[in-house]
């Protein structure tokens, strides 16, 4: 693999997981969660200049509305008695989480004819090694059992990693814009189960930040694929 495929792996994978884990630490895990989603819509914005797609009204709808959620939860944020905003380190991290993702997986459908089919298992192991080096410098030691540890491998070798291949191959040999539509059912999982599990305190503003930021996802990516089927039908 060429020098360029290595970082934009390791940018990529290692990247995602290094900011994600930071975000979810240092900020509300729902916000966390609804910023790092904006990466749906960065895919089709990124994708005009560096894929040259065309970008259409229903794009930049979408794009305008998930940015719009976005501001939501900074409104949310705002103090009124000392006029400022009580945003975290978390927030910042869940953005850069969000940029990193939709650059690799733009990046990986522009350079796929130079990255090999077993790319995503050796930018896999090299995170793994990096994740490790940085828990170790970074983070208390944590003495875990051996189902535990069996669990984590589990996770890895399962959801984590299975996710990462099919990933790859989507973005690769799929319709990337179909892909941004399946993926906001993801996040609007994950956020319920935070707050039907009690992590999490159900807001009106996280409420209308959710439908902006999931709902913009889901219009920017359906609406073209909607268009292209009505006329040709």
């Amino acid at each position: 693999m060429t020098l360029k495929i290595w970082l934009l792996g390791i940018f990529g994978i290692f990247g995602f997981h290094f900011f994600y884990f930071l975000a979810l630490q240092a900020a509300p895990p729902v916000e966390a969660l609804l910023l790092i989603n904006l990466w749906q819509m960065m895919i089709l914005l990124f994708s005009v200049p560096l894929l040259q797609q065309k970008i259409s009204i229903w794009h930049m709808t979408g794009a305008a509305l998930g940015f719009l959620g976005a501001g939501v939860i900074g409104y949310a944020r705002f103090d009124a008695a000392t006029g400022g905003f009580s945003l975290s380190a978390g927030h910042a991290y869940a953005l850069a989480c969000a940029v990193i993702w939709a650059l690799f997986s733009v990046l990986s459908r522009k350079w796929q004819a130079d990255m090999p089919k077993d790319a995503v298992g050796v930018f896999c192991g090299a995170t793994a090694l990096l994740c490790l080096t940085c828990h170790a410098l970074l983070e208390p030691a944590v003495d875990a059992t051996p189902m535990q540890y069996l669990w984590l491998a589990l996770m890895g070798i399962g959801p984590m990693g299975l996710a990462f291949f099919t990933w790859d191959y989507g973005v690769k040999h799929g319709d990337i814009a179909l892909l941004g539509v399946l993926a906001y059912i993801g996040p609007l999982i994950g956020i319920s189960l935070l707050i039907l599990l009690g992590f999490s305190l159900f807001t009106w503003t996280l409420g209308l930040a959710a439908l902006l930021i999931i709902g913009g996802a889901s219009l920017g990516s359906a609406g073209p694929m909607l268009m292209r089927r009505l006329k040709s039908a």
